[in-house]
C-alpha cells in the first residue's frame, strides 16, 4: 500500500582508503610470500600439494591487530582437503572458517596479529589466486523505505532515510 514503512537495519563494511595492502596478490612472480614446506607459486596461482596439514603461505601486509579488514581471494584447481585464511600472529582457526571448494571468497576479519595467512588444516590441495586485504570500517546501516507509487499501476520501495550516525 502506498504510503506503508519498512524499517532494515544491520551493518555496512565501507573501505577506509581503498588502499590494497598485499603485495603480488596475483602470485604474478615467485616473491613477497613466505612458503612453508609444500606451497610453490608458479603459474599465477599460490599452490599447495596436499601433502600435510597446518603448512601456509603467508605476509606481512601492514595491518593492525584490533582493525577490520576485507580479505578477497579465489580458490582454482581445488582437489581436496580444507584451508583457512587468517589476519593473525599464526593462529590456524578463526578468520574465513573452512574453505572446501573453488570459487571467490571474501571476508571481513577483525585482525589478530600482523599477518595474512592462508593455511592448510587438513591437506588442502588446490590453488590460491586473486588476494586482496583492505581496510574496512564498520557503519550503521539503518534504513527507512516508504512504499510509493511510480506510475498508474506501479508501485516500488523507496528508501527516504539512510541513518548513519
Amino acid at each position: 500500500k502506498v504510503g506503508t514503512m519498512r524499517y532494515r537495519t544491520g551493518t555496512e563494511y565501507v573501505e577506509v582508503d581503498g588502499t590494497e595492502l598485499v603485495t603480488n596478490g596475483d602470485f604474478a612472480t615467485d616473491s613477497d610470500w613466505t612458503k612453508e614446506t609444500g606451497w610453490t607459486i608458479a603459474s599465477g596461482v599460490a599452490s599447495y600439494n596436499g601433502t600435510s596439514a597446518n603448512n601456509a603461505i603467508y605476509q606481512s601486509p601492514g595491518i593492525t591487530t584490533g582493525s577490520i579488514y576485507r580479505v578477497s581471494f579465489s580458490i582454482v584447481n581445488y582437489v581436496g582437503g580444507t584451508l583457512v585464511g587468517n589476519l593473525s600472529g599464526g593462529q590456524t582457526t578463526g578468520g574465513t572458517g573452512n574453505i572446501t571448494a573453488n570459487g571467490d571468497y571474501s571476508f571481513n576479519i577483525t585482525a589478530s596479529g600482523p599477518l595474512c595467512i592462508f593455511r592448510s588444516t587438513a591437506s588442502f590441495n588446490g590453488s590460491i589466486d586473486n588476494v586482496s586485504v583492505m581496510e574496512v570500517t564498520a557503519e550503521d546501516a539503518s534504513y527507512a523505505d516508504m512504499c510509493m507509487q511510480t506510475g498508474a499501476s506501479t508501485y516500488e520501495w523507496v528508501n527516504i532515510v539512510r541513518n548513519t550516525y
